[in-house]
């Protein structure tokens, strides 16, 4: 029942070298909202985002609320992470020594390369991202076993390199985004996941992200970054916990207020975005409208 627009990444080469985290809010995410809501009468959406897509979704909703107030309906940020207080154990890989080195290699190249950042997330969980994979494969001489997960995982993007001198020292070193950019002044309603088991975003940083939100849902969600995200509706393994005291400064005092369902944390979502959406239309796109078929022209770029 939703119009669903998904934004990719597109894969940066050395031409990128001086695009920044200002420009993926205003070229990205902010041009896009402007392309898209030209299609209806309202001009208005649900705005999602997953990861550092959810840093920026949140980061372009702040601005259109000084702009546009009435432009996001609702805001939602999965496994995202604005206040990197507790930005977990990727901090420890950025000390001044290892960012002057970070930068030193990109020279010449104006890219971080896909491969490096992968493998720095891997270090974050070696027990499973690493010495579970050569014990299987080297030491038991099992095959590979080929599932969507290991995929995903396996599918990088490289980042240009301004972007990622933002990233290591505005953002996980100096945290600047909860004091450069009025979060507070989002007027919508946020649903913020946090996921258990997460290492890129600890379920800390999920929980204080959440707090710089006036009106915002938290649920934490079983298993980790790619596996709990992808609690498909019909799943009954893993649950989520919602409604704890939102007063709480740590997330384990407010996990032991919260209650515990079985299932997917989607049909959360679901029943928490249901009261916000207009009545369904059928607004007439037609085949003229499209820029590329699904899904689009970047996931087709080869980047080595």
């Amino acid at each position: 029942g939703f119009h669903v627009y998904t934004l990719s990444w597109n894969k940066p080469d050395k031409s990128f070298k001086d695009v920044s985290f200002n420009d993926y809010v205003e070229k990205g995410v902010l041009t896009a909202i402007t392309e898209i809501t030209q299609y209806y009468p309202t001009k208005t959406l649900h705005l999602a985002g997953y990861c550092l897509g959810g840093t920026l979704a949140a980061t372009a909703a702040a601005k259109l609320a000084t702009t546009s107030p009435d432009t996001v309906l609702s805001l939602s940020l999965f496994a995202s992470m604005i206040d990197f207080t507790n930005a977990g154990e990727m901090k420890k890989l950025l000390g001044d020594e290892q960012i002057a080195a970070f930068e030193n290699s990109m020279r010449g190249f104006g890219i971080w390369n896909g491969r490096k950042m992968a493998a720095a997330f891997n270090l974050m969980d070696p027990d499973c991202n690493l010495w579970l994979f050569y014990q299987r494969c080297y030491l038991q001489g099992d095959a590979p076993r080929a599932n969507e997960m290991i995929h995903w995982g396996q599918d990088y993007t490289h980042m240009p390199e301004a972007l990622f001198k933002f990233y290591m020292r505005e953002l996980y070193r100096n945290n600047v985004l909860p004091t450069t950019f009025n979060y507070g002044a989002i007027n919508c309603p946020v649903y913020c996941l946090g996921l258990q088991l997460d290492d890129l975003t600890p379920k800390q940083a999920a929980f204080d992200t959440s707090k710089l939100f006036n009106n915002c849902r938290f649920v934490l969600g079983d298993s980790g970054h790619l596996v709990g995200l992808l609690s498909t509706p019909t799943q009954k393994r893993l649950g989520y916990y919602t409604a704890g005291n939102m007063s709480q400064n740590k997330i384990g005092t407010w996990q032991e207020t919260a209650s515990y369902a079985t299932g997917s944390w989607w049909l959360d979502w679901y029943e928490w975005v249901q009261p916000l959406l207009s009545t369904p239309t059928d607004y007439g796109i037609s085949a003229a409208d499209i820029i590329a078929p699904t899904p689009g022209a970047y996931v087709n770029k080869i980047i080595c």
